[in-house]
């Protein structure tokens, strides 16, 4: 048998939208696709501008120095409790950052991610003077909502807002346990996902602000770990002071016996 030209091969045609092809793939149906390849772009190149709102307690005046030794000689342990917002890891890393703010000021500071046990104090070296407790929570959450189904329509020219209000709370104790200083510092953090945003905060990046008045995400984040260590700074000399004054209050002198005149 001769072999047919290849013009005169039947062509093979395309399965129908919808038929199943081999390997079980399905094709799609509708113009569906051409509108997510119309808009694969715009989300390829849309961005995210964050935005750090401090509230509550991270507000106040802080009046220490953290370049000054406010903290020389004292024994302190700084445990840091993972939580549905504070993953170990991040535990960890907060633990050395705040290791660090208080070593800067002349403390002598043990670190721990546990409640008690692991990672306590040699008892060679005494008890602490102070412990300094770490917990993250978060209070609230927004979504976009309606906002979705625009930003993809319009290829993320309408901006994606979400918000998350986080809390940091701080507790602060002796080494008997006694209550020394407890804060709860809340944060607002709020996201505009889309490409015109994203373009237009650039612009204003590169042509208009200051360095120190950029918005970004890494500027949310410095921003607020510069408010949380000047009130940590801030809540722990307290607290020292608190435990000084409490350590130089004479004793109560003990009960008479029952029965005693």
């Amino acid at each position: 048998m001769r072999d047919r030209p290849l013009h005169a091969l039947p062509a093979r045609r395309p399965p129908p939208v919808g038929k199943r092809l081999p390997g079980g793939r399905r094709l799609l149906r509708g113009p569906l696709p051409c509108l997510l390849y119309g808009l694969l772009p715009g989300l390829l190149l849309s961005g995210c501008v964050t935005t750090y709102q401090p509230l509550v307690s991270l507000q106040r005046p802080v009046a220490i120095d953290r370049r000054l030794p406010n903290f020389k000689g004292l024994r302190m342990t700084v445990r840091c409790l993972p939580g549905d917002n504070l993953e170990p890891a991040d535990a960890v890393v907060l633990c050395r950052n705040v290791e660090s703010l208080f070593s800067q000021q002349g403390a002598q500071v043990e670190v721990s991610t546990s409640a008690g046990g692991a990672g306590e104090r040699d008892p060679a070296q005494g008890k602490p003077d102070v412990i300094l407790e770490l917990g993250s929570r978060v209070l609230q959450t927004e979504n976009a909502g309606l906002l979705w189904p625009l930003f993809f329509l319009t290829g993320t020219m309408v901006p994606v807002i979400t918000s998350q209000t986080v809390a940091q709370d701080v507790t602060v104790r002796d080494p008997l346990g006694f209550l020394l200083a407890t804060e709860s510092y809340q944060a607002r953090f709020v996201s505009y996902m889309g490409l015109g945003v994203w373009g237009v905060n650039a612009a204003l990046n590169l042509f208009v602000r200051a360095k120190e008045e950029e918005i970004s995400e890494e500027a949310s984040k410095h921003d607020f770990s510069r408010d949380l260590y000047d009130q940590l700074a801030q809540v722990a000399f307290h607290a020292h002071l608190r435990a000084q004054v409490m350590r130089g209050l004479p004793r109560a002198p003990p009960a008479p016996a029952a029965g005693a005149r």
